[in-house]
């Protein structure tokens, strides 16, 4: 692929995590799919890139990859001639512009890490509820294209809860370890307390994710046979550190 290659097309890009990544890729399909236009994804990597993104043929297709991605060289090359979805605001743009736009060429950078990115003149309602079909989109490597549909047979019927209980990074580290953080550390009673209520549907099935095992296995003591950690759900198969990271986000 060259440079030249992603003119009028909207382009997903995010130099930080697994999250962010699917985030902004997801909303990059969406608008795509509703323009008619072209997407890319700038997969970038560096020496302080997280592992577990490190290589996005931990998680995709290979065919996938070389048709839709590139590396950091092309993204530098285009990044400042982008126009990021976020600044596409009602005192400048409508509809025709932004169609008008990207049929002259000029592309656009999906980058938003949380949220659904909507555009002044649509409907927010209507568009959160098609994202999530947008993953359909993505086309995975074997290992998890078998692992995603196991987690939907595993939970076809349920009400589905995950709960991610955030322990190792905040209270071991010697620096995060040393500040407050009061909107990240949940105590254990709280997820006892919602767990209680959550089971009072005889639909409910929950799953859990900690990077402090013990967490989970606290929960499950509760509910063996509807509460249950990823690696249950896993058994014995092994993933790379990227494929998990994005099954865990998947199931969650």
């Amino acid at each position: 692929m060259k440079a030249s290659d992603t003119k009028g097309c909207i382009i997903a890009h995010r130099n930080d995590g697994m999250g962010a990544r699917v985030i902004a890729m997801l909303n990059a399909v969406r608008v795509a799919q509703d323009y008619d236009l072209p997407y890319y994804v700038g997969w970038t990597t560096h020496g302080r890139t997280r592992e577990e993104v490190r290589d996005p043929a931990f998680i995709f297709d290979p065919d996938y990859i070389k048709e839709r991605f590139f590396d950091v060289e092309i993204m530098s090359e285009i990044y400042d001639n982008l126009i990021d979805l976020s600044t596409v605001d009602a005192r400048n743009w409508d509809e025709a512009k932004f169609r008008k736009a990207a049929a002259k060429g000029k592309s656009f950078m999906s980058g938003a890490a949380m949220g659904v990115t909507v555009l002044p003149w649509e409907d927010e309602a209507d568009v959160t509820a098609r994202l999530p079909a947008c993953m359909d989109e993505f086309q995975f490597s074997d290992p998890v294209r078998e692992m995603v549909t196991k987690i939907i047979d595993v939970f076809a019927g349920k009400k589905l809860t995950a709960y991610h209980i955030r322990r190792g990074d905040i209270i071991l580290d010697p620096i995060a370890s040393n500040k407050l953080w009061p909107n990240k550390f949940i105590p254990r009673e709280f997820y006892e307390q919602h767990l209680a209520l959550t089971l009072k549907d005889p639909a409910a099935q929950v799953l859990c994710f900690s990077d402090t095992p013990i967490e989970v296995e606290r929960l499950k003591e509760i509910a063996p046979d509807r509460v249950q950690g990823f690696k249950d759900l896993l058994g014995d198969r092994e993933f790379t550190t990227g494929g998990r990271d994005f099954l865990e986000l998947y199931a969650m």
